[in-house]
Protein backbone atom coordinates (compact mmCIF):
# COMPACT_ATOMS: atom_id res chain seq x y z
CA UNK A 1 0.00 0.00 0.00
CA UNK A 2 3.07 2.53 0.82
CA UNK A 3 4.49 1.66 -2.47
CA UNK A 4 1.41 2.19 -4.34
CA UNK A 5 0.85 5.48 -2.40
CA UNK A 6 4.47 6.33 -2.92
CA UNK A 7 3.78 6.71 -7.07
CA UNK A 8 0.61 8.90 -6.85
CA UNK A 9 2.65 11.61 -5.23
CA UNK A 10 3.77 14.62 -7.43
CA UNK A 11 5.84 17.71 -6.04
CA UNK A 12 5.44 20.87 -8.72
CA UNK A 13 7.78 23.28 -8.16
CA UNK A 14 6.89 26.72 -10.16
CA UNK A 15 9.25 29.57 -9.83
CA UNK A 16 9.65 32.97 -12.11
CA UNK A 17 12.87 34.90 -12.22
CA UNK A 18 12.79 38.77 -10.82
CA UNK A 19 16.51 39.46 -11.82
CA UNK A 20 18.92 37.36 -9.30
CA UNK A 21 15.73 35.81 -7.03
CA UNK A 22 12.99 33.60 -7.89
CA UNK A 23 8.97 34.19 -6.57
CA UNK A 24 6.83 31.04 -7.08
CA UNK A 25 5.74 27.95 -4.80
CA UNK A 26 6.01 24.05 -4.05
CA UNK A 27 2.91 22.34 -4.26
CA UNK A 28 2.44 18.46 -3.48
CA UNK A 29 -0.24 16.56 -5.06
CA UNK A 30 -1.77 13.12 -4.07
CA UNK A 31 -3.39 12.16 -7.32
CA UNK A 32 -3.63 15.39 -8.84
CA UNK A 33 -4.85 16.78 -5.62
CA UNK A 34 -2.89 19.89 -4.08
CA UNK A 35 -2.01 18.48 -0.26
CA UNK A 36 0.07 21.68 0.56
CA UNK A 37 1.35 24.82 -1.01
CA UNK A 38 4.58 26.12 0.38
CA UNK A 39 4.66 30.01 -1.53
CA UNK A 40 8.36 31.91 -1.26
CA UNK A 41 9.09 35.38 -2.31
CA UNK A 42 12.76 36.57 -3.78
CA UNK A 43 14.50 33.80 -2.31
CA UNK A 44 17.60 32.47 -4.22
CA UNK A 45 17.75 29.67 -6.16
CA UNK A 46 19.79 27.77 -3.29
CA UNK A 47 16.85 28.66 -1.45
CA UNK A 48 14.50 27.91 -3.71
CA UNK A 49 16.19 24.08 -3.72
CA UNK A 50 16.43 23.62 -0.18
CA UNK A 51 12.56 24.30 0.17
CA UNK A 52 12.52 21.66 -1.96
CA UNK A 53 14.86 19.64 -0.30
CA UNK A 54 13.01 20.31 3.16
CA UNK A 55 9.72 19.41 1.24
CA UNK A 56 10.64 15.90 -0.25
CA UNK A 57 12.11 15.13 2.96
CA UNK A 58 8.76 14.71 4.32
CA UNK A 59 7.14 13.36 1.51
CA UNK A 60 6.50 9.74 1.83
CA UNK A 61 8.42 7.30 -1.00
CA UNK A 62 9.97 8.76 -4.15
CA UNK A 63 7.61 11.17 -5.69
CA UNK A 64 7.57 12.72 -9.48
CA UNK A 65 9.44 16.17 -9.14
CA UNK A 66 8.36 18.86 -12.00
CA UNK A 67 10.05 21.76 -12.42
CA UNK A 68 8.48 24.69 -14.41
CA UNK A 69 9.47 28.34 -14.89
CA UNK A 70 6.41 30.93 -15.18
CA UNK A 71 8.02 33.47 -16.77
CA UNK A 72 9.51 31.54 -20.35
CA UNK A 73 6.73 31.03 -22.43
CA UNK A 74 9.22 28.28 -24.44
CA UNK A 75 10.44 26.23 -21.70
CA UNK A 76 8.41 22.62 -20.99
CA UNK A 77 8.37 21.56 -17.56
CA UNK A 78 11.19 18.90 -16.08
CA UNK A 79 10.95 15.63 -14.56
CA UNK A 80 13.79 15.48 -12.00
CA UNK A 81 15.40 11.93 -12.64
CA UNK A 82 14.46 9.58 -9.82
CA UNK A 83 18.23 9.28 -8.75
CA UNK A 84 18.12 13.37 -8.47
CA UNK A 85 15.08 13.33 -6.54
CA UNK A 86 16.49 10.33 -3.69
CA UNK A 87 19.63 12.12 -3.52
CA UNK A 88 17.72 15.15 -2.57
CA UNK A 89 16.53 13.09 0.43
CA UNK A 90 19.89 11.56 1.67
CA UNK A 91 21.92 14.18 1.08
CA UNK A 92 20.63 17.64 -0.01
CA UNK A 93 24.05 19.34 -0.06
CA UNK A 94 24.91 17.20 -3.13
CA UNK A 95 22.16 17.54 -4.58
CA UNK A 96 21.74 21.15 -4.19
CA UNK A 97 25.54 21.26 -5.28
CA UNK A 98 24.64 19.50 -8.45
CA UNK A 99 21.34 21.86 -9.85
CA UNK A 100 22.89 25.53 -9.12
CA UNK A 101 22.33 26.09 -12.79
CA UNK A 102 19.56 27.17 -15.01
CA UNK A 103 17.24 25.15 -16.63
CA UNK A 104 18.38 25.30 -20.61
CA UNK A 105 15.67 26.68 -22.98
CA UNK A 106 13.55 25.01 -25.34
CA UNK A 107 12.07 25.25 -28.63
CA UNK A 108 8.24 25.84 -28.43
CA UNK A 109 6.70 22.92 -30.73
CA UNK A 110 2.99 23.56 -31.82
CA UNK A 111 1.08 19.87 -30.60
CA UNK A 112 -3.02 19.24 -30.90
CA UNK A 113 -4.73 20.93 -28.17
CA UNK A 114 -6.18 17.55 -26.99
CA UNK A 115 -2.78 15.28 -27.03
CA UNK A 116 -1.39 15.80 -23.60
CA UNK A 117 2.57 16.97 -22.76
CA UNK A 118 4.35 14.82 -20.97
CA UNK A 119 6.89 16.57 -19.21
CA UNK A 120 10.59 15.42 -20.79
CA UNK A 121 13.41 14.24 -18.12
CA UNK A 122 15.85 16.57 -16.84
CA UNK A 123 19.36 15.25 -17.23
CA UNK A 124 20.89 15.72 -14.23
CA UNK A 125 21.80 12.59 -12.62
CA UNK A 126 25.57 11.24 -12.54
CA UNK A 127 27.04 13.34 -15.42
CA UNK A 128 26.11 16.61 -13.04
CA UNK A 129 27.01 14.87 -10.27
CA UNK A 130 30.29 13.59 -11.74
CA UNK A 131 31.49 17.65 -11.48
CA UNK A 132 30.12 18.33 -7.96
CA UNK A 133 31.79 17.77 -4.53
CA UNK A 134 30.10 15.22 -1.45
CA UNK A 135 30.64 12.13 0.47
CA UNK A 136 31.28 10.36 -3.05
CA UNK A 137 33.68 11.47 -5.82
CA UNK A 138 33.43 10.00 -9.31
CA UNK A 139 36.27 8.44 -11.48
CA UNK A 140 35.50 7.54 -15.47
CA UNK A 141 34.40 4.00 -16.40
CA UNK A 142 35.45 2.15 -19.57
CA UNK A 143 33.68 -1.06 -20.17
CA UNK A 144 35.46 -3.45 -17.32
CA UNK A 145 38.50 -0.74 -16.23
CA UNK A 146 38.01 2.64 -14.30
CA UNK A 147 40.64 5.02 -14.26
CA UNK A 148 42.58 4.88 -10.92
CA UNK A 149 41.69 7.66 -8.43
CA UNK A 150 45.21 7.26 -7.27
CA UNK A 151 47.50 7.25 -10.47
CA UNK A 152 45.20 8.03 -13.21
CA UNK A 153 45.99 5.07 -14.80
CA UNK A 154 43.21 2.42 -16.30
CA UNK A 155 42.92 -0.88 -14.15
CA UNK A 156 40.31 -3.34 -14.23
CA UNK A 157 38.30 -4.05 -11.73
CA UNK A 158 35.53 -6.77 -11.27
CA UNK A 159 31.69 -5.82 -9.92
CA UNK A 160 28.76 -7.78 -8.62
CA UNK A 161 25.51 -7.36 -10.51
CA UNK A 162 24.45 -4.28 -8.54
CA UNK A 163 27.84 -2.86 -9.41
CA UNK A 164 29.42 -2.56 -6.50
CA UNK A 165 33.28 -4.21 -6.25
CA UNK A 166 36.86 -3.18 -4.81
CA UNK A 167 39.21 -1.73 -7.14
CA UNK A 168 42.91 -2.99 -6.48
CA UNK A 169 45.35 -0.31 -8.60
CA UNK A 170 48.09 -2.83 -9.72
CA UNK A 171 49.74 -0.47 -11.99
CA UNK A 172 51.49 2.61 -10.43
CA UNK A 173 50.47 2.97 -6.61
CA UNK A 174 52.03 1.51 -4.07
CA UNK A 175 51.11 -0.93 -1.30
CA UNK A 176 47.87 -1.90 -4.24
CA UNK A 177 45.95 0.64 -3.84
CA UNK A 178 42.15 -0.60 -2.59
CA UNK A 179 39.02 1.24 -2.66
CA UNK A 180 35.27 0.00 -3.05
CA UNK A 181 33.60 1.18 -5.57
CA UNK A 182 29.76 1.69 -7.41
CA UNK A 183 29.83 1.29 -11.15
CA UNK A 184 27.25 2.65 -13.22
CA UNK A 185 27.93 2.90 -17.31
CA UNK A 186 29.89 6.10 -17.65
CA UNK A 187 31.14 6.36 -13.65
CA UNK A 188 32.19 4.75 -10.66
CA UNK A 189 31.58 6.37 -7.53
CA UNK A 190 34.18 5.96 -4.98
CA UNK A 191 34.13 7.71 -1.10
CA UNK A 192 36.29 9.99 0.22
CA UNK A 193 36.47 8.13 3.50
CA UNK A 194 37.75 5.23 1.30
CA UNK A 195 40.48 6.86 -0.52
CA UNK A 196 41.62 8.48 2.87
CA UNK A 197 41.87 5.45 4.44
CA UNK A 198 44.89 5.05 2.22
CA UNK A 199 47.36 5.98 4.91
CA UNK A 200 50.34 5.71 2.35
CA UNK A 201 48.61 8.03 -0.62
CA UNK A 202 49.81 11.36 -0.74
CA UNK A 203 47.68 12.73 -3.15
CA UNK A 204 44.81 11.46 -5.65
CA UNK A 205 43.85 11.90 -9.26
CA UNK A 206 40.37 13.48 -9.61
CA UNK A 207 40.40 15.85 -12.47
CA UNK A 208 36.78 16.92 -11.51
CA UNK A 209 35.61 20.65 -12.16
CA UNK A 210 35.47 20.76 -8.03
CA UNK A 211 39.19 20.19 -8.19
CA UNK A 212 40.03 23.90 -9.53
CA UNK A 213 40.51 22.07 -13.10
CA UNK A 214 43.19 20.29 -11.81
CA UNK A 215 44.18 16.70 -12.21
CA UNK A 216 45.53 16.11 -9.00
CA UNK A 217 44.91 16.76 -5.56
CA UNK A 218 46.77 16.42 -2.25
CA UNK A 219 45.59 14.32 0.54
CA UNK A 220 45.73 16.86 2.76
CA UNK A 221 43.82 19.39 0.67
CA UNK A 222 41.50 16.53 0.00
CA UNK A 223 40.88 15.59 3.68
CA UNK A 224 40.25 19.51 4.25
CA UNK A 225 37.71 20.07 1.32
CA UNK A 226 35.64 16.55 2.68
CA UNK A 227 35.85 18.56 6.51
CA UNK A 228 34.48 21.38 4.96
CA UNK A 229 31.97 19.58 3.28
CA UNK A 230 30.99 17.67 5.95
CA UNK A 231 30.37 20.87 8.42
CA UNK A 232 28.05 22.26 5.65
CA UNK A 233 25.90 18.85 4.91
CA UNK A 234 25.56 19.03 9.14
CA UNK A 235 24.57 22.46 9.32
CA UNK A 236 22.05 22.55 6.39
CA UNK A 237 20.45 18.82 7.75
CA UNK A 238 20.15 20.68 10.81
CA UNK A 239 18.29 23.77 8.80
CA UNK A 240 15.73 21.02 7.38
CA UNK A 241 14.55 19.65 10.60
CA UNK A 242 14.35 22.86 12.60
CA UNK A 243 12.49 24.23 9.65
CA UNK A 244 10.59 21.27 9.02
Amino acid sequence: MAAEQAETHDVLLEYRREENSSTGCIVTQIEGSAVSIEKFERITFRDLLTRLARTLAKTAGVPRVILRRTDCVNLFPYVLDRGTVELFRTDPVAAIHSMTFETPEAVVVKKPQNTPVEPAPLRVGYDTLADAFGELVYVRTRATSIECPGCGMWGEVNVSRTGRGVFTCKRKCASNFRVTISLTRLWAAVSVDALLDNEHMTRFFLPRSWNDGRSWISREELKTKYTAYTAEKEKACSLLATTG
